[in-house]
């Protein structure tokens, strides 16, 4: 089973997608894109998140930006960084 990003769902398939822990060991949770050096490297809220990754789901699947914002919402709040 391939891992997600526990922030933005990108499928985190090989050790070149992992972020990094403070000590610069590769996360087992979070991308590079997300995450480095043990912090978020932002501090979007959910919706911003949500907003900012339609783009790609719309360019990705060819889909309409209501199916893409429908499908990230129901994904993204079932993600560690989302959940609280």
């Amino acid at each position: 089973m391939v891992k997600i990003c526990q922030s933005c769902s990108l499928p985190i398939d090989s050790d070149e997608y992992k972020g990094t822990n403070k000590d610069l060991s590769l996360s087992s949770e979070y991308c590079k894109y997300c995450y480095e050096n043990g912090e978020f490297k932002d501090d979007r809220t959910l919706e911003e998140e949500i907003e900012n990754l339609i783009p790609m789901y719309i360019d990705e699947r060819d889909i309409s930006v209501e199916e893409a914002r429908r499908i990230l919402t129901e994904t993204l709040s079932k993600l560690k960084r989302w959940m609280n």
